[in-house]
């Protein structure tokens, strides 16, 4: 075990120990006899309420080859750092005459508590490998290590491309208590090497604000409190969660995505959208009763929202209808975290369970409207 995890054996029998004692998570056995000098070899297993409580969840709770990639990282088998880019080598961003700077990294699978924070992050993604709900004090206590190194290890991965975005949780009045967990996009289809699961990942440039549209019906109101929503750690928990809607909708319901009104008229009631989305935002009493509040303040606020997700989800419908991906099939469907390049551009990466040849990534420039 202590060569296959590239650490000590003294740290790995302290570590077995801490799991028997203090969390109860394995038992051992000493064989009945033995010969010879030394201590005898230890036989572990892992307890049986541990076992129950695993056979009791659902199998749609998990994805195929979930637990044979959390393995691979855990044992440094996946490349968790690739080796340094240089001027030369670096990609040209769909033409725009951007290039990424050389990236300082190692070409290994990085260091123990590296690769068992990514291992726990892999454990609790989905299957196109978005971790929601995963609280600070479960991840600290899975990980053993603290808010600071999380933070830390969060940063080295996204510098290295393994996660793609990391958006902090946030405890503001403005949304329900599980918002406070992060939330964490792995880059499935390439960094993470799982072709296998049929993936590609898709990056739409245009010159236009994709998730600004989303927020217009609200934010260009000139109501007291509407910098709240502008400010950037609301802002960016409420565009995560929003995301995630529209990742729904284009994955339930993509063959009823024709137009944004029809669709709302037909089908917003039936598929839950408000009540997801005032499941995510919460509107103060305070904000309501202000004085210059209009009197269908709350509807104006949630009925934008929902209207705004169905029009985000007909524009990526069309981007993903476009000729050059006319062999692609989809399956599901999500948003990732909107990146600007020097030049204005934004870049909207898009993950697709489906199948296009051998691609694993594919850059497309995409009109305004």
């Amino acid at each position: 075990m202590a060569k296959a995890l590239h650490i000590s054996p003294r740290v790995v029998a302290k570590n077995l120990t801490a799991l028997i004692d203090k969390h109860e998570l394995l038992r051992a056995e000493f064989p009945a006899r033995w010969e010879g000098k030394g201590k005898p070899a230890r036989r572990y297993a892992i307890a049986s309420e541990l076992l129950d409580e695993l056979g009791s969840r659902q199998n749609s709770e998990y994805w195929p080859g979930q637990a044979d990639l959390a393995k691979r990282v855990l044992t440094g088998e996946v490349e968790l750092f690739r080796k340094t880019v240089s001027d030369d080598e670096a990609m040209d961003s769909a033409g725009v005459g951007y290039k990424s700077p050389p990236r300082r990294v190692k070409g290994d699978g990085g260091s123990i508590r590296l690769r068992l924070f990514t291992a726990v992050l892999v454990c609790h993604s989905d299957e196109l490998g978005v971790v929601r709900g995963l609280r600070g004090e479960k991840l600290y206590d899975l990980t053993g290590i603290g808010a600071a190194q999380v933070r830390l290890n969060a940063k080295q991965l996204v510098s290295s491309g393994v996660l793609l975005g990391h958006v902090p949780g946030t405890s503001s009045k403005w949304f329900a208590e599980s918002k406070a967990a992060s939330t964490y996009y792995l880059d499935m289809p390439t960094s993470l090497d799982v072709m296998r699961r049929n993936l590609l990942r898709l990056e739409f440039y245009s010159d236009f604000d994709v998730w600004g549209r989303v927020l217009e019906p609200i934010a260009r109101q000139k109501w007291p409190w509407m910098p709240v929503i502008r400010r950037g750690e609301v802002r960016a928990v409420l565009v995560s969660e929003l995301m995630g809607e529209v990742s729904y909708i284009l994955s339930t319901y993509w063959e009823d995505l024709d137009g944004a009104q029809s669709f709302y008229d037909k089908h917003a009631e039936k598929c839950g959208l408000e009540r997801r989305v005032r499941g995510i935002l919460r509107v103060p009493d305070e904000v309501l009763q202000a004085k210059n509040a209009p009197l269908n303040l709350e509807k104006i606020i949630y009925e934008g929202l929902v209207f705004s997700c169905i029009e985000q989800a007909c524009l990526v419908k069309r981007w993903l209808q476009e000729p050059t991906l006319s062999d692609l099939s989809v399956g599901k469907v999500q948003l990732l975290p909107v990146s600007t390049l020097p030049d204005g551009q934004l870049c909207m990466p898009v993950v697709v369970a489906g199948g296009l040849g051998e691609a694993r990534c594919i850059r497309l420039n995409v009109p305004g409207e």
